[in-house]
């Protein structure tokens, strides 16, 4: 992504985002994990396109995603505590209606689940009930509608969010991944 993205806008946004993170973390290093069998690297970011009539992204959270998608996370977990991981995005170009994260009141418990990783509406407790996330429900939620260039860093491993769907004419855009600290606290992982 980040030499496409560079070639195409004249911004370097790994470089960017790099230097904003270590103002962050007061000095400590920042960097992007290795690959699989230490060959390569994650990738630092990634473009997301909504659009309008068709985009959103389902209420989820970092913590479920671990349980999952196992491969991906027990691999990421040898570099870093990906547990309470906090998720990031610059929005690029906001939706003109819609597209807000949308921040439920509840937080990741062990034993949550979804029917499936693209259900949408309700999170099955631990206990098997199930909580109404649909726009109508009285479940507690806040909802955040950044502008273009604005850098939201929120804690997505144990918040259930969600975007909204756009509508409009323009295309909700995006770059956003993940952060996490090493086991030691020395090092800020970002990836995709």
């Amino acid at each position: 992504m980040s030499e496409t993205f560079k070639k195409l806008t004249g911004f370097d946004f790994n470089k960017r985002l790099q230097s904003i993170l270590e103002k962050l973390v007061g000095g400590r290093s920042v960097d992007v994990p290795k690959g699989f069998d230490g060959e390569g690297r994650y990738a630092s970011g990634s473009i997301r396109v909504n659009y309008p009539g068709q985009g959103f992204i389902m209420v989820h959270c970092g913590n479920y995603f671990q349980q999952e998608f196992p491969v991906f996370y027990d691999h990421l977990q040898t570099e870093v505590n990906v547990k309470d991981q906090l998720s990031y995005f610059l929005t690029v170009n906001p939706a003109e209606i819609g597209g807000e994260l949308t921040l439920f009141d509840l937080l990741w418990e062990g034993g949550q689940t979804k029917e499936s990783a693209r259900h949408d509406n309700e999170v099955f407790l631990a206990d098997g009930t199930s909580l109404d996330t649909s726009p109508n429900s009285p479940l507690k939620r806040s909802k955040v509608k950044p502008n273009a260039g604005d850098l939201l860093i929120f804690s997505g491993g144990p918040i259930w969010h969600k975007v909204e769907l756009v509508e409009g004419t323009q295309n909700r855009i995006t770059i956003g991944g993940f952060l996490a600290f090493t086991e030691d606290e020395k090092t800020l992982k970002y990836w995709t």
